[in-house]
């Protein structure tokens, strides 16, 4: 099961779905994480008392990505040319029932 939150705008508008893998790059979910249903139990703006906290690590990254597209397209374009020539991490098969998982190199195939 995927969780997800759905981050609410004011003025009646929908709001945005958003994976938790995604949301985890700005807010830190340690100990904030249901153990039975995988469901985050902090928000991610309001109410500001149940707030989870900031991703101290990777929030300033995230910002500068968020204010400059190029700047993102410019990394991944690398980090996607990394990948494919060097391969990349994946969960041993059959060995990630749950997280963490074993890793392995892995390349293209």
């Amino acid at each position: 099961k995927r969780m997800m939150m759905i981050i609410r705008r004011g003025g009646g508008g929908g709001g945005i779905i958003m994976m938790n893998v995604d949301i985890s790059l700005v807010r830190d979910f340690t100990g904030q994480v249901d153990t039975t249903t995988g469901e985050v139990v902090c928000e991610f703006r309001f109410p500001v008392e149940s707030r989870c906290p900031h991703a101290r690590g990777t929030l300033e990254i995230a910002a500068d990505y968020k204010f400059d597209n190029g700047l993102w397209l410019e990394d991944f374009r690398d980090t996607l040319s990394l990948m494919l020539q060097h391969g990349y991490m994946r969960p041993v098969p059959g060995t990630c029932v749950s997280p963490p998982c074993v890793l392995m190199v892995g390349g293209l195939s």
